[in-house]
Formats: structure tokens, sequence, C-alpha cells
């Protein structure tokens, strides 16, 4: 019994070492890349707050201060729309057929900077980037995402049917990382699911979970799409110094890429959301 309770006692120093190791190995190459005080903040709330993941919530000083930094950085979102010749160019990449690139039609692009614009003035959410809001789910009512889906495969055609489309709608989620028990942010959990739309007539929204959305909405507070529709691709948008688009907002310019490849920077890790095309046997 004795030498048992010793093996568990090694066992158990040997995970912790192995543990340190890799938190300072994380922390070296989040040094490497300017973040480090705010890791080393999150590696601190762990001992605070064992209970929560203290890497994926984040207070609202500690988000202003990280978006100064991701504004500011190197790395922008992976093949985000361009501009050239007066038109959008915007690209996918598929395993079997390599990097695609099309033109996105203007009023797709010039609705999205529409929505960031009127979301930040009405304080629905407060940055651009992966704490708050970076990413939207086009959908489309789920015959015609049906329709879609039995004609197209995931690739440029489909994504030009589902965004050209006249009743093609976005919902973006806000507060992504907001600590809920922060004072400061846990409000903006209420507005954390817009909709947006393309026709120039639907004013932006915030829409809250029904009466039939599961536990796992109801603890998040959002929706993963509006009853009767189909999410059908995502988008990424995120600010950055050198964006392609800008919008100003309260006197100030924030510039932003969009991309149909959502893709993003984490505390110096590279987070990559799949692709996805739409899984209409899903829907209601």
């Amino acid at each position: 019994m004795k030498a048992v309770k010793e093996l568990i006692f090694i066992l158990i120093a040997i995970t912790a070492i192995i543990l340190v190791v890799n938190i300072n190995q994380y922390l070296a190459k989040a040094e490497e890349r300017g973040l480090s005080p705010y890791v080393k903040c999150k590696v601190e709330k762990r001992k605070l707050s064992p209970h929560a993941n203290p890497l994926w919530y984040y207070t609202l000083q500690e988000v202003k201060d990280y978006y100064k930094i991701h504004y500011n950085r190197k790395e922008r979102l992976e093949r985000y729309v361009y501009q050239k010749d007066g038109k959008y160019i915007g690209s996918i990449k598929r395993t079997d057929e390599g990097i695609s690139t099309f033109e996105v039609p203007g009023n797709f692009i010039q609705s999205i900077l529409s929505h960031m614009q009127q979301g930040l003035e009405k304080g629905w959410f407060k940055f651009i980037f992966w704490i708050d809001l970076n990413h939207g789910h086009p959908f489309l009512p789920v015959k015609i995402a049906k329709e879609v889906t039995s004609k197209y495969a995931a690739g440029v055609e489909f994504i030009l049917n589902v965004i050209q489309h006249k009743d093609l709608g976005i919902l973006y989620h806000s507060a992504e990382h907001f600590d809920p028990r922060d004072p400061t942010t846990n409000g903006y959990v209420y507005t954390r699911n817009i909709i947006g739309w393309f026709d120039g007539e639907r004013p932006l929204e915030v829409v809250q979970p029904g009466p039939d959305a599961t536990e796992s909405e109801r603890r998040g507070h959002s929706i993963t799409q509006p009853k009767g529709y189909a999410t059908c691709w995502w988008v990424g948008i995120s600010a950055h110094h050198k964006g392609e688009f800008a919008i100003v907002v309260n006197n100030e310019v924030i510039r932003l890429d969009i991309s149909f490849y959502v893709y993003d920077i984490y505390d110096g890790v590279k987070y990559k959301h799949k692709t996805s095309h739409v899984d209409v046997n899903t829907v209601p």
C-alpha cells in the first residue's frame, strides 16, 4: 500500500513538472509576440478561479489592453478580401482544388461594414476582434438552403449563390470571451446575438434565445441560427491597422479585414474555425 502511495506521489510530481514546463514554453512563445503580460495575467487567474477557464474569459480592461496589441500586430486574417480595379476579390482554399478567387458583390461587403459601424455606435459590442466580435454566420431560409446545398458542392459557386441571395441574413456573435462574472462586461451578454440583413431595408437587430432554446444556448445566452433558417458559411471580421476597409465610429477611423476563412491569433497561438458547408439535416 505504501509503495502504491509513493508511486502516485511520483506520478503527480512528474505531471506538475510537465505542466510547469509547458506553461513556461507557452509564455516564452507569447513573449516573442509581445503578449506575455496578458497571458501571464490569465495564468495567475487560474490560481484565483480554478473552477473556470481563465484563458477563455477577459475583463473589460484586459480586453481594451489586448485590443491595442491585436490592432497593431503583424498578422492579419488569412485570405482577406482585397480591392482590385474597383472590385472586391475574395478567396477560399479547398484541399482538392487549391485556392480559388472570386468577385465578392459590393453590397455584401458594404452591408457588413454598415453592420459593424451600427453595432459599435449602438454599443452592442465594443471591439472587432476575437475576444468580442470577430465572425458572422450567413444564413438562408431552410428550404432555400437545402436547394443551394443539393445543387452546389462547398466552394465558390456555393458561396456566391449564398451571399447574392435576396433573403440572406447574417448572425453575429459578440462578447465571445467577456467574463460573465465581471460587472463591466456581463451586460454585453444580452446583446451578443446580432442579426443583420443585406436588403437595405431591415435594420440591424438584437435577438434573444427563445423558449425552445437548448440548455447550452440559455447558459451562454446565444442562438446558433434564427428559427426557420440554416447557417451556410463563416465570415471572419477583424480590426487591423492595415485592414483593407475602414469605418468611422465616434470620429475614430477603424480599419478592418473581412474573410471567408475564419482565422485568427489567440494569445499568440493560431486558431482556426473550420469553414463549413451547411448541414440542413441539423436544422428544424
